[in-house]
């Protein structure tokens, strides 16, 4: 985030100081799950800051078109079907999903 001016007033700064303000007179315990919420937020913003990294757009995968007007969407279904007959792609995807399901386990 990029400060402009000290002194320039915002909607959005006026909003993180109330935020602020109410964590800090709890009074019925939602001080807790506010906070809970906020770090699944900044998980989540990490995580779609990973994935734009990759590139400008954010898109994860991509169908390559024959044509300009090659637009039809079967054939991309039958693009992305066809990954789970390579054998090497689905060892990878299962490998990763299994590796994090260990690591949150350990955990």
């Amino acid at each position: 985030m990029t400060l402009i001016d000290d002194e320039l007033e915002t909607l959005y700064s006026k909003f993180q100081e109330k935020r602020v303000d109410l964590v800090k007179t709890d009074d019925d315990g939602s001080a807790a799950a506010w906070i809970e919420a906020e770090q699944k937020a900044l998980k989540l913003r990490r995580e779609e800051m990973k994935v734009r990294a990759m590139n400008r757009n954010g898109r994860v995968d991509y169908s390559i078109q024959e044509s300009v007007l090659d637009f039809n969407p079967m054939n991309t279904i039958a693009s992305h079907m066809s990954y789970w007959s390579d054998e090497d792609v689905s060892h990878f995807i299962l490998s990763q999903l299994l590796s994090n399901r260990l690591r949150a386990c350990r955990r």
